[in-house]
């Protein structure tokens, strides 16, 4: 350049630089940093705690929609059938010479089922057997 002095102007601007802490800055900055800590390890737990609740939560709403589920699935079988499944009165009849038992429904007669007569039920009082406890009884 030409011999020209540079000339000097003050003008300032503020810059974010490394600064020494001051022992007291240090103590309020460390309570800060246990109390951070304590707060993330307090947050942590409720997180937990929520997450199980949550999955509390899931496992009953799971098993209500099952339930709503499987009742829906019936009402559509019974109406697609045009049935459901009710206690219905029904007649048993021994047939003794084929060894059967007949299961019949008392409002339409309809045999539902068949059976082999059990041993207990072949051993089964006859008719007579009380007039004859009576008979003898007046006998004494």
């Amino acid at each position: 350049m030409s011999g020209k002095q540079c000339q000097e102007t003050e003008t300032r601007e503020t810059r974010e630089l490394p600064v020494r802490l001051l022992d007291s800055e240090l103590k309020v900055k460390s309570d800060q940093l246990v109390q951070m800590l304590q707060d993330m390890q307090k947050v942590r737990a409720e997180r937990e705690l929520f997450l199980a609740t949550a999955k509390e939560a899931k496992t009953v709403f799971n098993k209500r929609e099952d339930e709503i589920y499987k009742r829906v699935q019936e009402l559509g079988g019974e109406i697609a059938n045009r049935t459901e499944r009710r206690q219905v009165e029904c007649a048993l009849h021994y047939h003794w010479d084929r060894g059967l038992v007949e299961i019949a429904r008392t409002d339409s007669g309809e045999v539902v089922d068949q059976r082999s007569i059990t041993a207990e039920e072949r051993q089964q009082k006859m008719p007579f057997a009380g007039a004859y406890e009576t008979a003898s009884e007046s006998v004494q």
